[in-house]
């Protein structure tokens, strides 16, 4: 076999060196200058991207191998395992694993089998069939090593037969391109000697499990011009993978492709074509008869506005993605449908890698126009190594690596998106994992393999893909869940409520399908407008809704048991101002929100706590309603999945700011807060702007705020006012961090200072507004020139106090004899004034001295003076005296 293909590559030795004098002088333009070549209509050579053997085996001690923790993780609609472990599910340092191949038992979906292109070392890019296998859904995995020890093998591609029988194909060059099948009949755990398959680079496999005549055949293509049978590159088993037969053609020799088996035993080959940006795919209705060769009925060009290509940032030695072709098999209403899919360097846009996808609904002979599945809005990023498979429901799954979230560097997620409606549409992208570097831990080889796969059942996907949580190339087992319902609970109070509706409920969306207590009439606001009643209910929509008692609502009681429906992520309308809204079936970040045009949003987002009123919110919880500040018309943009952690909550209110709390008789709380100007760490650079609160609560609501509309307010510079609505009378007020004046709105029925952690009480119900004036807390001893001063008779002497502590006050005559005693008392932290009258005592020099004795008794009579500061901890004493001039 090799001498004919050799003969046929090279009439003799001298072609054969002028060719690779070529080959390697164009070489680096072709792999590290990809993308200007497919500009330049020069696609991908077949010839320039192969498996070699390079570095010789290199036997390695895996028991002395270093250990670290696995990487594993769950979120709320993926798990992911690795699969690379020794006995205790740890990971093995120093080793790398890429290019895995799922199989799954069609008879017992707990066992599955995931081959790989095991390196025992990354100073080796020698590599051999490395494998692994559960048999508990993929909970754990069972690694015992490789097929062939020191053979070397690659591009492993597997199947699993309807008799529960487990098949690896794997490729060697040594010295030969040529493959041999691994059969397993005891779920991957041991393996036969293989059979030779023919075969050569980039092969593929696919295992006829369809109930028809070709039921249990096996078929592989490759690269032809790798072939160790050319002209030839196609064969199959008819007798279960015992034996393979002579190579055959396929018309225009597609390449870097898969196969699909559809339903009536057809056989599917798809790939790129070789000769133009474009793909290939074609048909075979007799492959499935064993009495007769294969034979080619149709093969048509199929345009995905691009070219399949190698060498790309995230990947430079490898594929950017390869060939996928699926058929649905489903008794649905796309039966019978042929999809293709790859990711592709764009013909019509400069996007270096787009998923790109075409379908045909009569059997592959006319196909679509191409659709992109990524949904990023630039023309930047990589999205790379585009995987599909199809569930036996219909719905197409894909999955690939984009660098979106990261744009000018390498880093990569995995992304997801599906299709319920034959590829017509897509949904909106989820990305499914953290970030990682795929440039790390290469074994000696610029890559990451060249493909994952992926094998959808109706309820989700199972996907085998490598990455380098690890700082090392891994390979990893996810089932990816697709969901269409989700549970959902919500905690309602006895009164009012702001809530919403995450998606859709199978009962309906009228007000009584979602609030079976509500009473009333439930609002939605409406910009400009102010509150208007509703009866039905929208998606994402903010309501108030009075519910009768406190409640529970959760699915299976209030609402259907089967969850409510899931809907697409569509932008939210927002008009310029405050606007009610809701979030989606996910608890998500609130600050991961955005908009189109962007950065519209004004922080924060507030919610409505009964009880306490309107509290900042961090995150936007399913069912629950929130307003948002927008700067102008725009559309709010909610994520599927926005962050894997939530965000540490933002402290919008410093702490040394003053609070102003106001609580009434049912226990109804609420906390205003005072930004004082020249408070040391407040005030200069605050912009009150964002402490406005969301418009008033329907009526009777308890409702606290500023006169401005502010949580917030600077209320040293000016008295300001503090509205109250629907309170229950008495209402305590309480000062912390600050000294405040309070009066009503008259100052005639109340005018007085609050201190620090005093309170005071409101009982006449005629009182809903309140004037306050107030400083922040002292931070330091001090005593301040009294004035007048002179002064006849009378004058005002201020000092503050940064803690308490004993304080006495007196005024002195020129002889040093105390003539009053002002203050002898301990005293709480503020500031303090304190009138002298004179009116007895003759004109003339006065002193006032005073004493603070943090930490002690009472101050008693100072007998020194002082101009000695003590900070606001010390326990030093205070003393400090000043002159002032009486003139009568």
């Amino acid at each position: 076999m090799n001498n004919i293909y050799t003969g046929k590559k090279f009439n003799n030795i001298n072609i054969m060196v002028l060719f690779l004098i070529i080959f390697f002088l164009i070489a680096p333009n072709l792999i590290f200058s990809q993308i200007n070549e497919q500009k330049k209509h020069q696609p991908p050579s077949p010839t320039a991207h192969h498996e070699v053997k390079d570095d010789d085996y290199i036997p390695v001690s895996r028991a002395d191998q270093r250990r670290s923790p696995a990487y594993n993780y769950s979120l709320s609609n993926i798990t992911t395992v690795q699969v690379n472990v020794d006995d205790n599910g740890q990971n093995i340092v120093g080793d790398a694993a890429n290019e895995p191949s799922i199989a799954v038992d069609p008879n017992d979906h707990n066992k599955m089998v995931i081959g790989w292109r095991q390196f025992n070392t990354i100073s080796s890019n020698f590599r051999q069939a490395g494998y692994g296998y559960t048999t508990d859904n993929g909970l754990t995995w069972t690694f015992p090593g490789v097929i062939q020890p020191g053979i070397f093998r690659s591009d492993p591609v597997l199947d699993a037969g309807i008799d529960g029988n487990f098949y690896y194909n794997s490729l060697t060059n040594a010295p030969d391109y040529y493959c041999k099948v691994f059969k397993s009949s005891t779920g991957g755990s041991s393996w036969n000697g293989g059979t030779d398959a023919q075969g050569g680079d980039k092969q593929w496999m696919t295992i006829d499990n369809t109930s028809g005549t070709g039921s249990g055949q096996l078929y592989a293509f490759w690269t032809s011009y790798y072939s160790v049978c050319y002209p030839g590159f196609f064969t199959r088993s008819t007798d279960n993978g015992a034996s393979f037969e002579d190579c055959t053609t396929i018309p225009n020799e597609p390449f870097w492709g898969t196969l699909a088996v559809g339903p009536n035993g057809e056989l599917y080959a798809g790939g790129t074509d070789g000769y133009s940006y474009d793909f290939l795919v074609a048909k075979s209705v007799n492959a499935q008869d064993p009495n007769q060769t294969v034979t080619w009925n149709t093969y048509t060009v199929v345009s995905l506005d691009g070219s399949i290509t190698y060498g790309i940032g995230p990947n430079p030695d490898g594929l950017g993605g390869q060939t996928w072709i699926a058929v649905d098999t489903s008794n649905g209403p796309y039966h019978g449908n042929v999809y293709l899919l790859c990711s592709v360097v764009r013909n019509s846009n400069s996007d270096p890698l787009d998923v790109m996808f075409a379908r045909s609904t009569n059997g592959g002979v006319n196909w679509s126009s191409p659709v992109r599945v990524n949904d990023d809005p630039g023309t930047s990023a990589y999205q790379w190594f585009g995987t599909m498979s199809v569930a036996p429901n219909g719905r197409i799954d894909v999955v690939w690596l984009d660098t979106r979230d990261h744009p000018g560097t390498n880093l990569s997620a995995l992304y997801y998106s599906n299709s319920t409606n034959g590829g017509a549409t897509w949904s909106q992208n989820e990305r499914l994992s953290d970030y990682f570097d795929p440039h790390i831990g290469w074994p000696q080889q610029n890559k990451m393999g060249d493909y994952f796969t992926m094998i959808s059942d109706s309820n989700g996907a199972r996907l085998a893909w490598a990455a380098t949580f690890n700082n090392e190339e891994d390979v990893y087992y996810s089932y990816i869940t697709v969901t269409t319902t989700f549970q959902l609970s919500v905690n309602l109070a006895n009164g009012w409520n702001m809530v919403s509706v995450p998606g859709i409920n199978p009962a309906g969306q009228g007000i009584n399908d979602w609030w079976i207590n509500h009473t009333g009439t439930v609002y939605k606001f409406v910009p400009g407008a102010g509150y208007s009643g509703i009866t039905t209910t929208t998606p994402t929509e903010g309501y108030w809704m009075k519910n009768v008692g406190a409640e529970t609502y959760n699915t299976g009681d209030e609402w259907p048991a089967g969850g409510i429906q899931i809907v697409p992520h569509t932008p939210i309308n927002a008009a310029g101002g405050w606007n009610m809204f809701g979030g989606f079936e996910a608890i998500i970040d609130a600050a991961v929100l955005t908009t189109t045009p962007p950065s519209q949003i004004v922080y924060p987002i507030y919610k409505f706590v009964p009880g306490t009123g309107y509290q900042t919110a961090s995150t936007i919880v399913p069912g629950y309603g929130y307003w948002i500040k927008v700067l102008s018309d725009c559309e709010i943009n909610i994520p599927d999945i926005a962050s894997i952690t939530l965000a540490k909550e933002t402290n919008y209110f410093k702490d040394d700011w003053g609070r102003i709390n106001l609580t009434d008789a049912t226990g109804n709380s609420y906390t205003l807060y005072a930004v004082i100007g020249d408070s040391p760490n407040a005030g200069a650079g605050v912009d009150l702007s964002q402490y406005e609160l969301p418009p008033l609560p329907p009526e009777g609501l308890f409702d606290v705020r500023f006169g401005s509309g502010r949580v917030a307010e600077d209320i040293k510079s000016n008295f300001q006012t503090i509205e109250m609505r629907g309170i229950t009378y008495p209402v305590k007020i309480k000062v912390e961090n600050m000294d405040i004046t309070i009066q009503d709105i008259t100052g005639k029925l109340i005018n007085t200072n609050l201190s620090a952690g005093g309170e005071l009480t409101i009982s006449n119900p005629g009182i809903d507004k309140l004037m306050v004036l107030g400083q922040s807390l002292p931070t330091k001893f001090a005593l301040e020139q009294n004035y007048p001063n002179p002064f006849n008779p009378v004058t005002t002497i201020r000092f503050s106090i940064p803690k308490e502590t004993p304080v006495n006050l007196s005024i002195y005559n020129i002889l040093g004899e105390k003539v009053k005693e002002l203050k002898n008392e301990v005293m709480k932290p503020g500031y303090y004034e304190v009138e002298f009258n004179a009116t007895a005592l003759a004109s003339g020099v006065y002193f006032y001295r005073i004493k603070a004795t943090p930490g002690g008794g009472q101050a008693g009579d100072p007998s020194t003076s002082s101009g000695q500061v003590p900070s606001a901890g010390s326990g030093q004493v205070f003393i400090q005296t000043k002159k002032m001039i009486l003139l009568k």
